[in-house]
């Protein structure tokens, strides 16, 4: 591969290296204490670049991140439903699991030893969207609260109280 395109792509893949190089370098002492959370979060650009990784098109990639951020705070060891304090060691009575909450009795496809890996994870939730008509319907924080309260997912995107101002990224 040569030109533009070629760099963008090497970048690319060197940028993902790194996301996903700051989980599997740590040690195995530093996994025991993950058992609290991995301590190590995501940010919204680096959810991006994951969703993007795995086949998110472009216009999507700012709801993907928002989505990941609303149900797990980024935290690839999140446990939800009920929600637990986030463990990539043990998936307690929990039912979602990582980035994107996938919720295992729905998607029996996948393990909590894959869904706490963030490559993993958002692999799946790549699938879950694909096998939803290219729709963010099946995450809980794409619809709308209690009361008519914006969808929390909102808030994630740019512009949104807690994303990047519009038209950054």
């Amino acid at each position: 591969m040569g030109g533009r395109r070629g760099r963008a792509r090497e970048f690319t893949w060197i940028a993902l290296f790194a996301i996903l190089g700051a989980f599997s370098s740590s040690s195995s002492s530093s996994r025991k204490r993950s058992s609290k959370g991995s301590g190590r979060v995501l940010t919204l650009e680096q959810l991006r670049e994951l969703a993007r990784s795995v086949g998110f098109p472009a216009e999507q990639l700012d709801t993907a991140a928002a989505i990941a951020t609303a149900e797990s705070g980024g935290d690839p060891c999140a446990r939800g439903d009920p929600h637990n304090p986030p463990s990539c060691d043990d998936p307690g009575s929990s039912t979602s699991f990582g980035l994107w909450q996938i919720h295992i009795p729905a998607h029996p496809e996948f393990t909590f030893a894959e869904l706490v890996q963030p490559l993993e994870n958002a692999r799946a939730a790549f699938k879950v969207w694909v096998n939803a008509g290219y729709s963010w319907h099946p995450w809980s924080t794409y619809s709308p609260g209690p009361g008519g309260a914006p969808a929390a997912y909102l808030a994630w995107m740019p512009g949104g109280k807690y994303g990047p101002a519009e038209g950054a990224s």
